[in-house]
């Protein structure tokens, strides 16, 4: 049985689900992904036509506001290779990214080409959650650059291999 929900219609939920304490809701998938056409029908667009649905976590992180409260939720299995120092940044203060999915569907981000490819953290008080960060290329010095204040950082690390490690 399909709920109804006065906001949103049939099916889908409001702005308030998951609540965020005022702060909007992005999502992070590829145009691949199993579940898209159902993850984009809920999260497409608001009234404004502003869309909240992206490929990429820098993109989604690009629409964000400071200190709003502003959360990218990773879809199930979406993964991206990060190749240069700061490849992911997050700069915006407030923000948390927070990746959905348990055990080996969580979200996977490979740091791979150069050494110092990284997801710089430079905004404050931001998070990053139930991601899994994966070493691509051996000898990688900082791929979770941590540079703001207060961070709450819970990920996973894997190297690709015994030689290929961070």
């Amino acid at each position: 049985m399909s709920t109804y929900n006065q906001n949103a219609g049939y099916g889908k939920h409001s702005q308030a689900v998951p609540f965020t304490g005022g702060g909007q809701v992005y999502v992070v998938a590829r145009s691949a992904a199993a579940t898209r056409d159902i993850v984009e029908q809920m999260f497409g667009g608001d009234p404004d036509g502003r869309l909240r649905y992206y490929a990429t976590i820098n993109a989604a992180l690009a629409q964000t506001v400071a200190s709003r409260g502003d959360v990218v939720y990773v879809c199930p299995n979406h993964t991206e290779t990060v190749t240069a120092i700061g490849g992911i940044t997050q700069s915006i203060a407030g923000t948390s990214v927070i990746g959905l999915g348990v055990g080996e569907n969580r979200p996977m981000i490979t740091f791979s080409t150069a050494t110092g490819a990284s997801w710089l953290v430079s905004g404050d008080n931001c998070s990053v959650k139930n991601i899994v960060g994966v070493a691509g290329v051996n000898a990688l010095s900082n791929p979770f650059n941590i540079t703001g204040g207060n961070p709450t950082i819970d990920i996973e690390w894997q190297d690709a291999s015994a030689t290929v490690e961070a």
